[in-house]
């Protein structure tokens, strides 16, 4: 093999690996491009979860002020129970005095009505 022949050799070989290069650059080009609309996705999907969880924060501090006025309306309807066991108490000692009362009354009557007989 001359001098010539050499060289065209390497020549060809330049080429190819020319070729393969250009090829190759083709092909990182597109996953570059890939790429990109991957990440593109990628900040719409964290815009989209950024949005959500703003929503899951708000509905949060909604529920805690639910849960605050809750709790109040708990403690006073306990406040208003301990009332009524306390007034109920005295409703039947009531009711016992006027029940003895009536008993009284009743015993009183049957003694005028044996009297007046």
């Amino acid at each position: 093999m001359n001098n010539e022949e050499r060289i065209l050799q390497i020549l060809e070989n330049m080429q190819s690996d020319i070729r393969e290069l250009k090829g190759s650059h083709e092909d990182l080009r597109t996953g570059q491009e890939g790429l990109r609309t991957d990440i593109n996705g990628l900040r719409a999907d964290v815009s989209e979860l950024r949005t959500d969880v703003n929503d899951l924060k708000a509905g949060q501090a909604r529920l805690e002020g639910e849960v605050k006025a809750i709790k109040y309306d708990v403690k006073m309807l306990k406040s208003d129970v301990k009332s009524i066991k306390t007034e109920l108490n005295y409703m039947w000692e009531d009711i016992k005095k006027i029940d003895n009362r009536l008993i009284k009354q009743e015993q009183e009557i049957y003694l005028l009505q044996r009297i007046n007989n």
